[in-house]
């Protein structure tokens, strides 16, 4: 199911399609979420009333993590990534793949950045950079290759920064060279990270916030 919660805490509006949910990303003015059960299936809902509309639903596909760019979804499964056409919300348009993701066999989440690269996170694989061209093809390019991602996030001051977090670490990443990202900086934290984010403060310092299972970091690396 999916959820709408305005800035007080207060719920907007739901869709509840009877199944758990795995990714959750908007595009294009709608909720795409890849649904969890005995049939895995990407669903598209729209949330503009306390009761959600079910506007598509594309069967078969494992939707572990899900980010956009303009209109194009990108799905992450546990090995491969597609790309969904969501101009037309109602028929999601399977545009392009990458059916095997070399060296992940657990894909957990994705990022996209302005420009239009990728950041892929996995277990077997820290992370890994790609780009899309449009109604097209993926290609890959540089990985990180020790730990197993967990999250990742782009500096929104600096288009060659990445932050990505593998296991217990939080790395600063330089990826001006997409072919061959430099880790720049590190922090291990106290236990195994759930999320990572960026935010940036009034003064225009950008602060890391990193959840564990027992703490909220804030870090500037």
């Amino acid at each position: 199911s999916v959820m709408v919660v305005g800035p007080t805490g207060e719920e907007v509006g739901s869709y509840s399609g009877g199944l758990s949910g795995t990714g959750l990303g908007y595009i294009a003015g709608v909720y795409v979420y890849g649904a969890a059960g005995l049939t895995k299936s990407l669903q598209v809902v729209r949330i503009d009333s306390k009761e959600g509309t079910l506007l598509a639903e594309v069967k078969g596909v494992e939707g572990n993590a899900i980010a956009s760019i303009n209109s194009t979804a990108f799905v992450l499964s546990t090995d491969s990534i597609s790309a969904y056409d969501m101009t037309n919300p109602s028929s999601p348009a399977l545009v392009a793949s990458l059916p095997s993701l070399p060296n992940i066999f657990g894909g957990n989440f994705l990022s996209t950045s302005p420009s239009g690269t990728i950041a892929i996170s996995g277990a077997g694989t820290c992370l890994s950079l790609a780009t899309y061209t449009p109604s097209s093809s993926f290609t890959l390019h540089g990985t990180i290759p020790s730990g197993s991602g967990l999250a990742s996030a782009f500096s929104p001051s600096s288009p060659s920064t990445l932050y990505a977090a593998c296991d217990r670490l939080v790395h600063k990443v330089d990826i001006s060279s997409l072919g061959a990202p430099k880790v720049l900086e590190t922090y291990t934290a106290p236990s195994y990270i759930e999320g990572l984010s960026v935010a940036t403060t009034k003064e225009g310092q950008e602060i890391v916030i990193v959840t564990t299972g027992s703490s909220l970091l804030g870090l500037q690396l």
